[in-house]
């Protein structure tokens, strides 16, 4: 299994590199099932989760599941534990086309 969500991990984190550059910090890549990434400066909206949802994928503000959240607002958790490197990679392109949609 660790070979396996290796793999994934992998995909997930090129993805991010290829969609963000150095838009983004890659926190927790090491080990696990999810990783946070961390937006620059930039703090999203809970209409922001909600319109990536409806456009077929799902991303969780650290935000919500933190003691201090305010101190979280520009971070974003990846769960990739039950997804395929593919379906991962594909949600991925579905948040990086919001984001930067938003930022113009």
């Amino acid at each position: 299994m660790r070979k396996h969500y290796r793999v994934i991990r992998a995909a997930v984190t090129g993805a991010l590199s290829d969609h963000f550059g150095d838009e983004i910090r890659i926190l927790g890549s090491a080990t696990g099932l999810h990783l946070v990434i961390q937006f620059k400066g930039i703090f999203l909206s809970a209409s922001f989760f909600e319109e990536v949802e409806k456009a077929g994928a799902r991303f969780y503000p650290v935000a919500n599941h933190a003691v201090g959240a305010n101190k979280h607002k520009d971070k974003v958790l990846i769960g990739y534990g039950n997804l395929t490197a593919e379906e991962a990679c594909r949600g991925i392109a579905i948040l990086s086309r919001f984001f930067h949609a938003r930022k113009k």
